[in-house]
């Protein structure tokens, strides 16, 4: 570990284009360079695998829960944001709600949903919707 001029280590890591320069990795607060534009999000990664186990363990389950279609209905959507590579937090969290409403009390297929869930959770929370009567905030220029 080299010391910078702040008196604080600075870690060098590979600057990934072949040039062989070592550049900083960013501190904590510091702004992170845009990954590039063919570079995945490990999220949007880790959500579509996570819903390709559960869509498997499903198929594997030989009981058949009423709301399966459901079920699957909400993981196609899943899967499909997943493939877009921007997925909207709020549906994420909608077809989440749908899927362990339908298959969520299924034991067999339980560890899956749970990784869905995980996954998703990685995202941040689903905006807080505004309770009925509860008057809209005013905005301030």
């Amino acid at each position: 570990m080299a010391i910078d001029r702040t008196g604080r280590g600075a870690v060098t890591v590979p600057a990934g284009d072949g040039d062989g320069e070592a550049r900083r990795a960013p501190r904590a607060g510091e702004p992170r360079e845009a990954p590039a534009p063919d570079a995945a999000d490990p999220r949007v990664t880790a959500l579509a695998a996570a819903v390709a186990r559960l869509r498997v363990d499903l198929r594997a389950h030989p009981a058949h829960p009423s709301d399966r279609a459901p079920a699957e209905e909400a993981l196609a959507e899943l899967a499909a944001m997943a493939a877009d590579g921007a997925p909207d937090v709020a549906r994420l969290h909608g077809a989440l709600l749908v899927v362990a409403g339908a298959v969520g009390s299924v034991s067999a297929v339980a560890p899956a949903v749970a990784e869905v869930r995980d996954v998703i959770e990685l995202f941040g929370s689903a905006p807080r919707r505004r309770p009925a009567g509860e008057p809209r905030a005013e905005s301030v220029s």
